[in-house]
């Protein structure tokens, strides 16, 4: 982590940092190629456009992003856990190209502004914001498609997930979102999660224009010719905010449209 300037000062333009422009992927072309690829001889070993070899690689990280210094400005981040590889041949399952967090904002970032901020798919907040005095407008968060439920998570040894699609971290007092969207589409398991958007109580902590968003959800079948058919019953975000343990906005659950049986 970079050392805090000690002469920065919001108030002064010299004190400001500037990221734009700026999109960020954890699973390249060829990822994931894991261990479970090696056992399944149904997985390519070669690239399809020239015949060479793939690389014997799977991409991770903890976070995409992570700002350890105060006054920075961000437009236009876009932040990807990948779903699919190999030009949408080959999606991806299970936790693969794991990564916790798209932005991670730290105790050290205080007057951090973000201006068009997009992060999906990674396995734990898709936004993580410790430090004070931060601001957000417009963000726009897609929940894991292959995100795992209880039961599946203990069969193949992985953590479920417990995620939210952004979190104001539990000691700040001063934070504003305008906004704020996260979406779901439960592809494989039947997740619930609690709450998308999670902060502290405190009267500082603005979040206005927060919304949640079903987009579809399994189980899946896969019709050839046509891709996946999605049934549209799995998943859930059970409500939109949490102040502490105040409880806001009502569960997306009836948006679903399910099919009828």
């Amino acid at each position: 982590p970079a050392t805090v300037p000690s002469a920065r000062e919001s108030a002064a333009l010299a004190s400001w940092s500037f990221i734009h422009d700026c999109f960020a992927r954890v699973g390249g072309q060829e990822a994931p190629y894991t261990a479970l690829d090696e056992a399944d001889q149904s997985r390519p070993r070669k690239r399809p456009h020239d015949g060479s070899e793939l690389f014997a690689s799977e991409a991770r990280c903890q976070s995409m992003v992570q700002i350890n210094v105060p006054c920075v400005a961000g437009d236009n981040l876009w932040l990807w856990r990948a779903d699919h590889w190999l030009s949408d041949q080959y999606v991806v399952y299970n936790h693969e190209n794991c990564c916790n967090t798209g932005l991670h904002v730290s105790k050290n970032a205080s007057h951090v502004t973000m201006y068009g901020l997009f992060v999906e798919h990674t396995l734990s907040d898709l936004t993580l914001w410790e430090g004070e005095h931060g601001t957000t407008f417009f963000y726009q968060s897609e929940l894991p498609y292959d995100a795992l439920d209880d039961k599946a998570a203990a069969a193949k040894g992985h953590a479920s997930f417990v995620g939210s699609g952004y979190r104001v971290g539990d000691g700040v007092v001063n934070h504003e979102a305008h906004g704020v969207g996260v979406y779901a589409f439960f592809r494989d398991h039947d997740v619930s999660v609690k709450v998308a958007v999670r902060a502290p109580d405190a009267e500082g902590i603005v979040i206005k224009n927060a919304f949640t968003k079903y987009l579809n959800g399994g189980p899946t079948s896969y019709i050839a010719g046509k891709g996946f058919d999605c049934r549209k019953e799995f998943g859930r975000i059970e409500s939109i905010i949490a102040k502490g343990s105040r409880v806001l906005g009502r569960s997306t659950d009836s948006d679903k449209n399910k099919r009828s049986e």
